[in-house]
């Protein structure tokens, strides 16, 4: 086997062990299964809400996770989904780690916010 022909073999391999075993592949993508079981649960209520993560962090009270269809954001034992299309705008601040949203508002109602500080 000549040089060329080994990387060529190595290269042609698609993962590995370790990589295949990583936490971030798996459907909870490093999620405590408790946490990733609750939040899934609570998004059944809802259709159209597919439970995929796109990201996830710590909060000072539980966890923040973001799927395709839906900002979530509590603990094992309550979450509050947000569906994109009821956020009107948001923001992060990264000096102070806080992620702030405000809602769509009925005509003549002050428009809902919130905030979560990320740990």
């Amino acid at each position: 086997m000549t040089h060329w022909d080994a990387e060529a073999e190595h290269n042609g391999r698609v993962g590995n062990d370790t990589v295949r075993s990583s936490a971030w592949w798996s459907r909870s993508r490093g999620l405590p299964r408790a946490v990733y079981e609750s939040w899934r649960s609570s998004l059944a209520a809802q259709p159209d809400r597919p439970a995929r993560i796109l990201a996830w962090a710590r909060t000072s009270t539980g966890y923040c996770i973001a799927s395709p269809a839906n900002l979530s954001y509590g603990d094992e034992d309550e979450w509050k989904n947000i569906g994109w299309h009821e956020i009107e705008r948001g923001g992060w601040n990264a000096e102070l780690r806080k992620l702030s949203w405000v809602l769509h508002a009925a005509p003549g109602k002050p428009a809902p916010r919130g905030s979560l500080q990320l740990v």
